[in-house]
């Protein structure tokens, strides 16, 4: 799980994690907590979440094997 969230203005969050330490292909699947109808792919490493709203956050499951 990770935790995203804003203190600005809100937007677009972009995530890069090492997804070779992690064990993660470079193109791994993330899914919205709390909508999980709501997914994102990867793409080198790098997610980007967009929508969040000024001081909100988004808990998201980055999981090995992931199903929506």
């Amino acid at each position: 799980m990770r935790v995203c969230q804003d203190y600005g203005s809100g937007g677009t969050a972009r995530l890069t994690l090492d997804t070779k330490r992690l064990g993660l292909p470079a193109d791994y699947k993330a899914t919205n907590w709390e909508k999980p109808s709501e997914g994102w792919t990867a793409m080198a490493g790098t997610l980007r979440v967009p929508g969040i709203a000024k001081h909100d956050f988004r808990l998201l499951i980055i999981a090995k094997e992931h199903k929506l």
